[in-house]
């Protein structure tokens, strides 16, 4: 035994019937200049399985600096010792499992194999190895485990220390609290903390905990007073490098780069790619680097010498550069712990360039980008600079994940429901997965990239055919990576119920949330996929023959976990449809376990889904030519041609007043479409909603009426009226009553409104999120110069590009301009554009309004009336809006109606068929202008109109 080694502890009696048991776990440590340990252990094994944990042991050393003594080998059974320490098979073994990943560390292993180890026995196990790795001087530090994945009966650890060398020490562990208080015992040549513990359970092994998580306890000691002493023993380690020729002339070739960031990154390229990753950490070589020049002259190293040597280039070009050392395991763990050089096994470089600051990896590959393109390596680890003047840990930056750094794009054009389809797809790849893909892809034949491209869609689409070799296209500048392919889908659209269908798959959403099969457990979880952001676009192109009309419709999760948005609009014969999601936690508490459980199955309602292509969404071939208004015209006539079929077959009691209404209001907006039948059932609809002073439906139709027609006064009165029923029957009242109440100054009460609607529409469909409702609420907002909520910009700035409305959202919230936006607009396919741009014009107009732009805010009303779509309650609410700015009528070309205008006169000319006045009378009779509104009249004045070709009479 050492000369400086103390009594042995007693092995105490287990009961216990685990597999394994340490009746005693002892360690013994000597701080000293050449220090020293001792282990004294006593492992029972209760089962067959376990045996080899006693008749094969393992232990290691590096033969470089320590050496290794064997003290006893024994077998502990029926009360009996069986000394085996002269015959144990002992072998000396050199292993280098890591050699494969480029990696020799010079470690030794001494293999026991015991004989005749039987189910009760116990191994008694006595070694010691003195020496230490020079490279850390005169500076003694260790870690000590306290709990094990096995129970132990009696641990003990001893701490002898020279005086005035006694290290400090403390206690780390997440799980277990208990705490381990030592003894301290002077007097003799050494004194010594003793720590001890009895009767401690074993830690159960939990898949995916967190990385920084410490579920056994630790025992932490170390000389190193602050880390200002470990950075001093660094920078030892890294002393400002020789120059030499060929460091010299390597730095030249890089300043044809031009900037100074140029120039760093052509460094860190050729580092990267020219210096192969091979370590050979022997000795002082596992924390101290090869020379700059000696890498060069080799052209490999591990990640110490690799970034020596591109501290090295750098400073011949005159750029300031340190080494930072972290933690790639565990990156945040010496954060939680003292001040020692054992929590590091990683090196980077911290380099100052153009005003910016720059953490790079010279281990990484594929990094072809500028500086500012790259990806963060290590985010948020705790690292320590190696300078001298560092006194303290640095937290490296997070990754920018505004954009997601994996998205996938697929186009599907449909030409013939019955025939092929056409699927365009692009994958892609950005900052940290495009440096990680690039390698990847270069090496792939031509076979295997096509095998690539087809692997996602062989299953989903069978028979797909890949119908040109597909392209990797590699944006440096950008570092982005692309890869493009292009397939033809047999029978892709099938039918479904009635409807053509096509199914989709949200590939980057595979895997996301894939959880242990134990939701219930000790260790808190490290959240899968943390850190990533991915996104999904499918676009479908369907035939010509296809004119739908779907209000845009959202979904936003958003909780502790992870953030996911689904958004789609199907307008005119194009759908499109975007899913973003981006993790937010990265370590979940075990108590949230099941909590992210329930609220990942939300994202399976996400990754699969069908679209459906409706009979009710296609026009007859005589319509193909139609514009977008007028295919809306076309629809609304013939609704209330049905409606009148259906409601002239009742007595007028008997009709619903629901039903009067949107005949009233479908009158109103066709105006001269509509056939003499409708017009005769017209005035009988308008009379019943006119009359009926009971009914909630009509009084509700009425304050429609008054709010469209921009009588806010009386809008806001009836609606009122009904303020106990609108949140029940038709929240859309509430809405209304909203920007009534804003028209008449109460902004407080219509904001109130608001929210009520809000909270209606969330309660008829927890899981929609009408996206068109929140532009709506922020519009409000800002004519009652209100500040926006911060939920609805962070919403806005998560995916700007989102599909419409998201554009609008974003113009709100000031990340585009109005004039961006309606370029947007212009730009969309024109039957997708025409309900767009009403949405779009109206909401411009509406935030002139608020800056008090009137001219800015007449002219978009003013475009919107040009091409609105009549359908689309903004339309009227434009029209109104317009009138009250400035008294004008709805047209552009004519002067504004008086209040009262001259009835007979405007009658004498549309009776001689003056298409100006017929439409102008229209127009009297639709808002109550001089004669008492009556729909019936106005709707055949305008026919009128249309007739003697009056195009807005249309």
């Amino acid at each position: 035994m050492p000369g400086w080694a103390q009594p042995l502890a007693d092995i105490p009696r287990t009961e216990r019937l685990d597999a394994v048991v340490l009746r005693l776990d002892e360690t013994q440590a000597l701080v000293a200049d050449q220090p020293a340990y001792l282990v004294n252990r006593a492992i029972q094994v209760n089962d067959r399985s376990a045996l080899p944990a006693i008749g094969q042991v393992s232990l290691s050393y590096h033969a470089d600096y320590q050496t290794l003594n064997l003290h006893r080998v024994a077998i502990l059974r029926d009360g009996k010792v069986l000394d085996r320490t002269a015959t144990v098979d002992a072998r000396v073994l050199q292993r280098e499992e890591a050699l494969g990943q480029g990696m020799y560390g010079g470690a030794s292993t001494v293999q026991l194999l015991l004989e005749d180890v039987r189910i009760g026995d116990t191994l008694w196990l006595t070694y010691s190895v003195a020496g230490a790795n020079p490279v850390f001087g005169k500076q003694w530090f260790g870690e000590y485990a306290w709990d094990r994945a096995s129970p132990v009966e009696r641990r003990r650890l001893t701490v002898l220390y020279p005086k005035g060398r006694k290290p400090a020490w403390r206690q780390l562990g997440d799980y277990r609290s208990v705490p381990i208080a030592p003894r301290s015992i002077q007097g003799g040549a050494l004194d010594m903390l003793v720590f001890e513990g009895s009767g401690i359970d074993a830690i159960e092994s939990e898949p995916s905990v967190a990385r920084d998580y410490l579920p056994a306890r630790t025992l932490q000691l170390s000389e190193f007073p602050d880390w200002a002493s470990v950075a001093r023993w660094a920078s030892g380690l890294f002393p400002p490098a020789d120059s030499s020729p060929a460091l010299k002339s390597l730095a030249n070739r890089f300043r044809s780069q031009g900037t100074p960031s140029a120039q760093a990154a052509a460094a860190l390229q050729w580092v990267q790619d020219e210096v192969r990753y091979f370590s050979v950490a022997i000795g002082e070589n596992s924390h101290k680097p090869q020379a700059p020049a000696t890498v060069l002259q080799r052209r490999f190293g591990d990640c110490k010498d690799k970034s020596y040597l591109l501290v090295a280039l750098l400073g011949e070009l005159g750029i300031a550069a340190r080494p930072v050392l972290l933690s790639a395991s565990a990156p945040q763990l010496p954060a939680k712990g003292g001040p020692s050089p054992g929590w590091f096994d990683h090196v980077i470089v911290e380099l100052q360039v153009d005003g910016k600051r720059y953490y790079v990896d010279p281990t990484g590959a594929g990094q072809q980008a500028p500086l500012a393109k790259l990806s963060a390596p290590f985010p948020g680890a705790a690292g320590l600079p190696v300078d001298p003047s560092a006194t303290a840990l640095i937290v490296l930056p997070e990754q920018d994940g505004q954009v997601p750094e994996y998205e996938v794009v697929e186009t599907i054009t449909v030409a013939d429901y019955e025939g092929d389809a056409a699927l365009a797809t692009r994958e892609i790849f950005r900052a940290g997965m495009a440096e990680r893909a690039r390698p990847g892809f270069a090496a792939l034949s031509p076979l295997e990239l096509k095998k690539t491209a087809l692997r996602d869609y062989e299953k989903r689409y069978p028979g797909v055919v890949l119908l040109e070799a597909p392209a990797v296209v590699d944006d440096k500048q950008a570092n982005q990576l692309e890869l493009r392919a292009r397939f033809r889908l047999p029978k892709a659209v099938k039918p479904v119920d009635g409807a053509h269908a096509i199914d989709y798959r949200v590939r980057p959403l595979d895997g996301v949330l894939t959880l242990p099969d134990n939701l219930v457990r000790q260790f808190p979880l490290e959240m899968p996929a943390a850190r990533f952001h991915g996104r999904y676009r499918l676009d479908i192109v369907w035939p010509d023959d296809v004119r739908a009309r779907q209000a845009p419709w959202s979904r936003h999760i958003d909780n502790r976990y992870f953030q996911a948005q689904e958004s789609y609009v199907f307008r005119g014969n194009q759908v499109n449809h975007m899913v973003d999601y981006r993790a937010k936690a990265l370590t979940i508490p075990a108590a949230d376990v099941p909590e992210l459980h329930a609220q990942g199955k939300q994202l399976d309602e996400l990754a699969y889904g069908r679209y459906s292509l409706r009979a009710s969404d296609k026009i007859g071939v005589q319509a193909l030519g139609y514009s977008a208004r007028d295919v809306d015209l076309v629809r609304m006539a013939a609704v209330a041609g049905e409606l009148v079929l259906e409601m002239d077959k009742l007595d007028d009691g008997k009709i619903a007043r629901a039903d009067a209404c949107l005949l009233v209001r479908l009158a109103r907006d066709t105006r001269g479409l509509l056939e003499e039948p409708t017009l005769t059932m017209l005035a009988r609809a308008q009379r019943i909603v006119r009359d009926d002073a009971s009914d909630p439906d009509a009084r509700a139709c009425r304050a429609a009426l008054a709010f469209e027609a921009g009588d806010h006064a009386s809008s806001v009165r009836l609606y009122r009226q009904l303020d106990g029923e609108l949140a029940a029957r038709d929240a859309t009242g509430l809405r209304n009553l909203a920007w009534a109440l804003m028209e008449q100054g109460e902004v407080d009460q219509a904001l109130a409104a608001m929210g009520r609607y809000l909270d209606a529409q969330a309660k008829a469909d927890p899981s929609a999120g009408a996206e068109l409702d929140i532009i709506d609420q922020l519009a409000l907002l800002q004519r009652g110069r209100r500040p926006l909520p911060p939920g609805a910009l962070q919403r806005a700035a998560s995916a700007p590009d989102a599909p419409w409305p998201r554009p609008l959202l974003a113009m709100q919230a000031g990340l585009i301009g109005q004039d961006a936006l309606l370029a947007q607009v212009d730009a969309m396919p024109e039957h997708s554009r025409a309900h767009a741009l009403t949405e779009a014009l109206f909401y411009v107009g509406q935030q002139r309004l608020a800056a008090g732009d009137q001219a800015g805010a007449v002219a978009a009303f003013r475009r919107l009336e040009e091409t609105g779509i009549r359908s689309s309650t903004l339309y009227f609410q434009a029209m109104a809006e317009l009138r009250k700015q400035f008294n004008a009528s709805s047209t552009a070309q004519e002067p504004p109606l008086p209040d009262n205008p001259d009835v007979r006169q405007l009658t004498g000319r549309a009776e001689r068929g003056d298409a100006q006045a017929q439409f102008r009378l229209g127009w009297a009779y639709e808002n109550g202008r001089g004669v008492p509104a009556d729909l019936a009249a106005a709707a055949q004045w305008y026919r009128r109109a249309a007739d003697n070709g009056d195009a807005t009479a249309c």
